[in-house]
């Protein structure tokens, strides 16, 4: 569809219309079928980090949405992506490498 409205010329009216539908259908707070409102997706897609972060904290942002949006956040934003992380992680817990010892060391696995 980006292509299309591209070459028709209507990108950005397409875009903003587009993003209403996606806020409305986000704003409904239900969990879409496969996890998450897709207005994230769409941000994500279209590399707003600002706004996909804004929607993704608004709304009931998937993990695998969460995960995504800090990888791409971490040049821009790397203490909110770390944060990101680190919940991740300890949701499913685990947890971080943390230096044991001398200088490289890492806790044995298990």
């Amino acid at each position: 569809m980006r292509t299309a409205a591209q070459a028709a010329g209507c990108r950005q009216a397409e875009r903003a219309q587009t993003l209403v539908l996606l806020r409305a259908d986000a704003g409904q707070r239900q969990q879409s079928w496969y996890g998450g409102p897709v207005l994230v997706d769409a941000l994500l897609d279209d590399g707003d980090v600002d706004a996909a972060w804004r929607a993704a904290a608004q709304t009931r942002a998937h993990d695998r949405q969460w995960l995504a949006l800090a990888d791409q956040a971490r040049a821009i934003r790397p203490a909110d992506a770390l944060g990101v992380y680190l919940r991740l992680l300890d949701q499913h817990g685990l947890r971080p490498c943390q230096k044991v010892g001398g200088a490289g060391t890492r806790p044995p696995l298990g």
